[in-house]
């Protein structure tokens, strides 16, 4: 008898650890299906540390990292999603991991990855339910790459199949993006008369209408693009700020162009930063068709705003370029060195341009500290070679030739790709014979022929060096 009175004895509080188990998954799942992630992921959290070999582990951890996303806590649910799919391939919802890694590889940033799983997704499960956002994220993060071709196949495939689900609309004006970005503006219109007899749009609609102005904007349908813009300029501020800069541009008349700028300048009254980049836009665009008046007028607009501590770096230089065309260097000098003093985040096309004014004014030793500044302040900028090469230049006219030649020396050969290999080639070439090093010089103007064959001065500059040298075999070569 005592072996079964202990079974008795056992056996309710077997039954309760099971009862409290399931309870603890119900309320943990009650959480999840309410939205309440926080409290969820307490409660599965609570489930793991009290039952790690049950049964329900695998969904519990799958939850876990949904619930870890839907916190936006994206990083930590990548982690736990990899474990899932490593240690818990037995859950229930194996084939929608990589969805979830999908999107929150976009929310981190990793494009290439969100490709790759959201791809990985829509081959391994067909789920018309996440299928759309499967699509839209995957369009989202191929964007971010600039694959706008294979963007563009998936927002179709969206819109064809998905238009009326959830994100439906948004695919529509993204893929309007992706056509306007491959100046595909025919297959814009098309589309977008296609879905012009449907029902009309709700929360995309300016946009809608935006990027169609846009496309007849770009075909030069002038008329059909001012009327959208004219039922724009109350629209969303990046909207009507851009519908504001192309009117202004398609005004016959100064009484025209006054009205639209004011009313620009009541509308965005309270929005000053947007006022000032139409400023900047119109003033560049203005620079751009000539009109230099104008665009000095709205760029010093901006220019002379008090209190500034941010001003973009097209305004400067535009305002120094309209002084040039005047004959004005020495006004262009001084405001890019104001700008300068306020030490902006990127300052190289500043420095760049102060040392091209210096050394257009034949002020080598000036161009020097600019070109120099840039190689120092700027040693990873696109135009490092440039600025090496005008740097080498500026030594050669002010005849330190050894620097000159040790410059041209090390940009040739970290930059051998540079667009400015054939000017430092030839270059190092006239520094040799300026120094009096004849054998130097034939040996890179032998260098050179090589590489620049079609030279027609190099090659007559290779014979005349030969000839110096008695190498009349070669001359003969050369010369045929």
């Amino acid at each position: 008898m005592k072996p079964i009175v202990v079974f008795f004895l056992l056996f309710p509080a077997f039954l309760l650890a099971a009862v409290t188990e399931a309870e603890l998954f119900t309320e943990a799942e009650n959480h999840y299906r309410s939205g309440n992630y926080l409290l969820a992921l307490d409660t599965y959290d609570e489930l793991v540390r009290q039952y790690p070999l049950s049964d329900r582990i695998p969904d519990v951890q799958y939850r876990r990292a949904v619930s870890q996303y839907r916190l936006q806590n994206y990083r930590d649910a990548l982690a736990i999603f990899e474990t899932v799919e490593n240690r818990y391939r037995s859950t229930r919802y194996f084939d929608y991991i990589p969805f979830w890694q999908g999107v929150a590889f976009y929310r981190v940033g990793n494009f290439t990855k969100a490709v790759e799983a959201l791809a990985a997704f829509r081959d391994r499960k067909n789920d018309p339910d996440l299928d759309p956002q499967a699509l839209l994220y995957k369009a989202l993060s191929e964007v971010s790459l600039e694959r706008f071709r294979d963007a563009q196949n998936d927002l179709e495939t969206l819109v064809e199949r998905y238009f009326t689900r959830p994100g439906g609309e948004y695919g529509l004006i993204l893929l309007f993006y992706v056509y306007l970005k491959q100046q595909l503006y025919e297959e814009l219109l098309v589309k977008a008369a296609v879905f012009r007899e449907q029902q009309p749009l709700q929360k995309w609609q300016n946009r809608f209408d935006f990027y169609r102005a846009e496309a007849y904007w770009e075909l030069k349908r002038i008329d059909e693009a001012s009327l959208l813009y004219r039922d724009l300029l109350e629209a969303e501020q990046d909207i009507a700020a851009t519908a504001f800069r192309r009117l202004f541009l398609l005004a016959a008349t100064l009484r025209e162009k006054e009205r639209l700028i004011q009313k620009a300048e009541v509308q965005f009254a309270a929005s000053p930063r947007v006022l000032q980049d139409l400023w900047v836009r119109i003033g560049i665009e203005s620079y751009k068709q000539g009109s230099l008046e104008l665009a000095e007028f709205f760029l010093n607009k901006v220019w002379n705003l008090p209190g500034q501590d941010v001003i973009s770096q097209a305004v400067p230089l535009y305002l120094a370029e309209i002084l040039i065309r005047k004959g004005d260097e020495p006004g262009a000098a001084a405001i890019i060195k104001s700008y300068l003093e306020g030490d902006p985040a990127e300052p190289g096309p500043a420095l760049m341009r102060l040392g091209d004014i210096y050394l257009l004014g034949n002020d080598f030793e000036t161009a020097i500290v600019y070109y120099h500044r840039y190689l120092e302040e700027v040693p990873s900028g696109d135009r490092y070679p440039e600025a090496g090469y005008l740097l080498a230049y500026c030594r050669y006219r002010l005849d330190d030739l050894s620097e000159s030649a040790a410059l041209c020396g090390s940009l040739i050969q970290n930059y051998p790709q540079t667009e400015f290999l054939q000017d430092l080639k030839r270059l190092q070439i006239i520094v040799e014979k300026r120094r009096e090093r004849p054998r130097e010089a034939l040996q890179f103007l032998k260098q050179y022929r090589v590489l620049y064959p079609d030279d027609v001065k190099g090659r007559i500059d290779l014979l005349k060096q030969l000839f110096v040298f008695k190498q009349y075999q070669e001359i003969q070569y050369e010369s045929e």
